[in-house]
């Protein structure tokens, strides 16, 4: 084995032992954790991102414009959670590996790029949505609205970096009943 080859698997264990050692969930140098709602508050939009070197591109925000909740059919207490679209772009020189969203923390959709240096999500590619309880009038605190869903989307990249988005929907009113007044014909 030459030197140049042995240099280069030396690095190569070198690697692969500081990467075994690594503590795992550890989060990167000035990261920012997401601050909880205070109680009995719905979580107010907001945005994170790992933070690198002064001299490293980051991994851009993610773009998640405008999530609503439809209603499928009043009687059904059923809605419909769904976004316009979800893109983000890898920092220089790194894919988008992942990109995930969640709906009151369970994990609703995995999106996984291969060799992609940004990723776009259309709306249609979740179908309608995804299906939520709409909840009873006024569970959100308004009389005229139903229930609150709260939502995260994250995205990492191979170098590491991560984004998320995360915010709070307030659905239709589910259940409705309407009862029409009864007439009596004078014959």
């Amino acid at each position: 084995m030459t030197g140049r080859k042995l240099r280069a698997l030396v690095g190569v264990i070198a690697l692969c032992m500081l990467l075994a050692t690594w503590p795992a969930g550890a989060a990167p140098a000035g990261a920012n954790p997401p601050v909880p709602p205070g109680p009995g508050q719905p979580a107010s939009p907001g945005r994170e991102r790992s933070e690198a070197p002064p001299a490293a591109p980051n991994i851009s925000f993610i773009d998640s414009p405008t999530a609503t909740c439809e209603s499928l059919e009043p009687s059904a207490n059923a809605c419909l959670i769904n976004w316009n679209s979800l893109a983000v772009t890898a920092s220089t020189g790194h894919y988008i590996i992942t990109m995930t969203v969640a709906i009151d923390n369970q994990i609703v959709a995995v999106n996984t790029g291969f060799f992609q240096t940004s990723m776009y999500v259309p709306s249609t590619m979740y179908d309608e949505g995804f299906r939520v309880p709409c909840g009873p009038p006024g569970s959100a605190g308004y009389p005229t609205l139903g229930g609150t869903h709260s939502w995260t989307v994250r995205a990492g990249e191979t170098g590491g970096l991560t984004a998320a988005n995360y915010g709070a929907v307030i659905c239709p009113i589910g259940s409705q009943h309407k009862y029409l007044p009864t007439l009596h014909r004078n014959s």
